[in-house]
């Protein structure tokens, strides 16, 4: 059975972060347990299902340079959008259709991305920390993946997760 939620990593973001296969795992059982309590699922013709990949700087860079220096509608990226970091492309298309969230980290750029929005007077993203996710980072990631299912609440008019 597919879950709705899935996370991936590139094995040299994983070495370089240090996060376990298991502990990306306990993430995506997080993700997944979060937004079922939101009540996500309850239409499934219009339950959406989201793709989050974590890849290095090089790769990211490569993938998205082009959409880096312009927003050429004959990229071969079409339909992805990039945050105002440049390090996170998103692709979202109808609510019933597999989300895409392409995220660009080595522990300077979850620390960065965490504190970017610790530094906002909205809020919403914070909450308690899950201390049975795992290592630091495996936290850090664990809040960068809650901010990105609520923006992604946000964008679909979805309850937000707790």
């Amino acid at each position: 059975m597919k879950l709705p939620i899935r996370i991936a990593a590139e094995q040299q973001v994983s070495d370089a972060l240090n996060i376990t296969k298991h502990e990306l795992e306990r993430i995506e059982a997080w993700a997944n347990f979060e937004t079922l309590k939101a009540n996500w699922y309850g239409d499934e013709a219009n339950s959406p299902s989201c793709q989050i990949t974590l890849v290095s700087p090089e790769y990211f860079d490569k993938k998205f340079s082009a959409q880096l220096q312009t927003t050429s509608s004959d990229d071969p990226i079409t339909g992805f959008q990039l945050d105002e970091s440049q390090t996170v492309a998103f692709k979202f298309a109808e609510l019933g259709s597999k989300q895409l969230i392409v995220i660009s980290t080595t522990d300077e750029i979850l620390t960065e991305q965490l504190a970017q929005t610790s530094n906002t007077s909205d809020k919403s993203h914070e909450s308690e920390t899950s201390q049975w996710i795992g290592s630091e980072n495996a936290v850090k990631l664990q809040q960068v993946t809650r901010i990105w299912l609520l923006t992604m609440a946000t964008h679909f008019g979805l309850d937000l997760i707790d």
